[in-house]
């Protein structure tokens, strides 16, 4: 027996307080559950949950499809080859986690890909828990001209894990805030902001616990910011903060621990900082600050603690302070160049100090 809730196709148009609920469970013997919502009309909220039993050939599947303003959509999704999608289009979109859209999967082989276009704020919360999950959000630029508060928030634990989020790529969007956690093995994840267009206070946050993990920051405009931190073998990160744009009081901080780690930091314009600590062996770090155009009051910071640790920092400008520290018994190189005004470079090298 399969019971089916879930193939609903909903064409509303209310003014307030209209919700749908869809549940599908997939009996053992059966391999699909579908669910299709689709909503017009203003403060709809759809809600589907999922479940599937022990045999690996289970696929639940949920759509979503929302156009208006004030929208909620959640979805709870637990067993094999989970696949979720909502697309909302409207303004001031809930897609719920601990705000509204909300995303919780229970299983192996998920798969969330969410869309909001609208003015902000509009929120997304991903939970995704187990192995081989991929998560896309993406949010277009806070309305067709202006807006603000938008918010992406990705748990991934388990192995396998790619979250890449895009938030008002070209557009005009403020305050908007990225946040990116995966626990496990040969983690991926990209976050663009507002790139190559025109807003204020993008804050992106990345923490990767594993092996293999990639994370890749772009932002521009002004008042950026980028934490990443990493913990586990062959972690890469590279973070660009107002490439070939105007842009001022960018931060951008990386931490490394573990082996073999890459970290990059481009930045551009005014009153950039950048600091990269690395903690293990074959650490390397560049960091570039305004790249020959312009001038500002920059400051890197590199502090690396291993073997064949390796930091080259160019600054173009003035006012610019460039620090390293790298404690290593065999073969840590540093090159440090300035250009400018009132510069000042310190590199130190030798065995690292006794622990506090």
């Amino acid at each position: 027996m399969l019971w089916n809730l879930g193939e609903l196709s909903m064409k509303t148009i209310l003014n307030a307080g209209a919700c749908v609920l869809a549940l599908a469970i997939a009996a053992p013997g059966h391999a699909q559950s579908t669910s299709t919502i689709t909503q017009d009309g203003e403060d709809l909220g759809a809600t589907v949950s999922q479940t599937g039993g022990p045999s690996a050939t289970n696929a639940q599947t949920s759509i979503i499809n929302q156009s208006a303003e004030n929208n909620e959509a959640t979805v709870v999704q637990s067993g094999d080859g989970n696949q979720s999608t909502i697309d909302q289009t409207g303004n001031k979109n809930f897609a719920p986690g601990i705000s509204q859209v909300f995303v919780d999967q229970l299983g192996t082989d998920n798969s969330s890909d969410i869309d909001q276009d609208g003015d902000g704020p509009n929120t997304i919360d991903i939970d995704q828990d187990g192995t081989g999950n991929s998560s896309t959000a993406e949010q277009a630029q806070n309305g067709p001209g202006f807006g603000a508060g938008n918010s992406i928030d990705v748990t991934q634990d388990g192995t396998d894990n790619i979250s890449s989020v895009e938030q008002g790529p070209g557009g005009t969007s403020d305050d908007t805030t990225a946040v990116v956690e995966q626990i496990g093995s040969d983690n991926d994840s990209g976050i663009i902001q507002n790139a190559l267009g025109s807003g204020d206070l993008q804050v992106a946050n990345v923490f990767q616990d594993g092996i293999g993990n990639i994370s890749d920051v772009f932002q521009d405009e002004d008042v950026n910011q980028a934490m990443i931190r990493q913990i586990g073998t062959d972690n890469r990160s590279n973070v660009r903060q107002n490439p070939v744009t105007v842009g001022e009081d960018n931060f951008a901080m990386v931490e490394q621990d573990g082996s073999d780690n890459v970290s990059t930091i481009v930045q551009e314009e005014d009153l950039n900082s950048a600091t990269v600590t690395s903690l293990g062996s074959l650490n390397e770090s560049d960091i570039r600050q305004n790249t020959l155009s312009g001038s500002g009051s920059n400051t890197a910071i590199v502090l690396q603690d291993g073997i064949s640790n390796e930091s080259v920092i160019f600054q173009d400008g003035s006012l610019n302070q460039a620090t390293v520290n790298q404690f290593d018994v065999t073969g840590s190189f540093s090159s440090v160049t300035q250009n400018g005004t009132g510069n000042i470079g310190t590199v130190n090298q030798g065995t690292a100090p006794p622990p506090p």
